[in-house]
């Protein structure tokens, strides 16, 4: 809900006060991987990054980019202190440059957020809750799939959506 109100707060607001909200969260953002991050903690340090006491954009933009081989070689790394690793779910890319990519979230607080982003566009284009909506899905794992699409109509405290119509397309 809180991110559902702030995006509500933030469709009206100026360019620059859009900017400001943007650095603001992204400071905190950064803030928070170098405090409870193990990977960034020592990354912004071995580049003498003081991103607590100094943090803007061009401080922001000497950060280099998270690739599928850092991920790979730091995966534990790259977990936050907050959490333990076995109360995460694993999600892995397709492997389609030959090797996948496995990396770990907090799959309430994940999920939660996409919700709001998704209740927040539904709002802005006039859809309602009774509305039938219909997801298209490319998937190469039928059982992930079959999986997922059992939990959403099982789980529909997680979308207020009761006409929910899942398309799935198989690909091998």
């Amino acid at each position: 809900r809180r991110v559902y109100r702030s995006l509500k707060s933030s469709e009206y607001l100026s360019k620059e006060q859009l900017e400001d909200m943007q650095l603001i969260e992204l400071r905190k953002i950064v803030q928070y991987a170098y405090k409870n991050v193990p990977y960034y903690t020592h990354l912004f340090d071995e580049l003498k990054l003081d991103v607590i006491n100094s943090f803007n954009l061009d401080l922001f933009k000497q950060i280099p980019y998270l690739t599928k081989e850092i991920v790979r070689a730091n995966t534990d790394a790259l977990i936050s202190k907050e959490y333990k690793k076995e109360d995460l779910v694993a999600h892995a890319t397709g492997g389609s440059t030959g090797e996948p990519c496995v990396f770990y979230y907090e799959k309430t607080i994940s999920d939660a957020r996409e919700n709001a982003f998704v209740q927040h566009l539904y709002d802005r284009l006039g859809y309602k809750d009774s509305d039938t909506k219909v997801y298209l899905r490319d998937v190469s794992d039928k059982k992930l799939a079959l999986k997922q699409q059992k939990e959403a109509r099982k789980n529909k405290t997680s979308n207020t959506n009761y006409n929910l119509k899942i398309i799935v397309s198989f690909f091998s």
